[in-house]
C-alpha cells in the first residue's frame, strides 16, 4: 500500500460520511450565496487557510462560467471537517504555510502561472491530496453545478434513463439514412 497517497480509502470514506452527515443536520449548510471572497464565513480554519484553500480548488477545478459559491461551500465543508478532526486543520494550515513559504511573497499575491507551478511541485504531498480528492468530490457532488455540464441529476426516481434522457443526444449530429 502505498502511503505517500496522503488519504487512505476508509478516510476518505469516513471524510465523505461526516460531510453527509453534516449536510442533514438542521441549521447548517455548506454555503451562503452571495459571500465576498475576500472574506469566508469559517469557523474553525484560520481566513488565511481558507482564502488558500478557495484559491487552489478554483485552479484545479477551473470553469469560468461558475461563481465561487460551490467553491466557497467546500471551503465551509471543509472548516465544518476539521471541527471533527483536528488532525485535518494541522494538515491544511501546514500546506498553506508551505504554499507562502515557497516565496518571498505570500502564495495568494503570485500570478496563476507560478502558483500552479508551486501546487505541481507539492502534488505527491498529502495537503494537496487530500484538498484535491475530498474537494473533487464536495464540488461535483454539490446540485448547484450540475446544470453547468448537462447532469440532470439521477433518473431513478423518475422511471430510469429510458423516458429521462436516453435519447437526448442533441450535441450528436443525426445519423444518416
Amino acid at each position: 500500500m502505498n502511503k505517500s497517497r496522503g488519504c487512505s480509502r476508509r478516510g476518505f470514506l469516513q471524510t465523505v460520511g461526516s460531510i453527509t452527515l453534516i449536510s442533514f443536520v438542521p441549521g447548517t449548510s455548506l454555503g451562503t450565496p452571495g459571500n465576498s471572497p475576500d472574506y469566508l464565513s469559517v469557523e474553525y480554519l484560520p481566513q488565511p487557510t481558507a482564502q488558500v484553500l478557495l484559491r487552489m480548488l478554483r485552479l484545479l477545478f477551473p470553469h469560468d462560467a461558475i461563481d465561487d459559491d460551490p467553491y466557497i461551500a467546500v471551503v465551509v465543508a471543509f472548516d465544518q471537517m476539521v471541527a471533527a478532526k483536528p488532525n485535518l486543520l494541522t494538515l491544511l494550515n501546514a500546506g498553506a504555510q508551505e504554499l507562502n513559504d515557497a516565496q518571498a511573497e505570500p502564495w495568494l499575491q503570485l500570478i496563476q502561472t507560478r502558483q500552479l507551478e508551486l501546487l505541481k511541485s507539492i502534488e505527491a504531498r498529502s495537503f494537496f491530496q487530500t484538498v484535491r480528492m475530498t474537494g473533487r468530490f464536495l464540488f461535483y457532488d454539490n446540485k448547484q453545478v450540475w446544470p453547468y455540464f448537462g447532469y440532470e441529476g439521477s433518473s431513478y426516481e423518475h422511471g430510469g434513463y429510458l423516458h429521462r434522457g436516453f435519447n437526448d443526444l442533441d450535441w450528436l449530429p443525426e445519423p444518416e439514412g
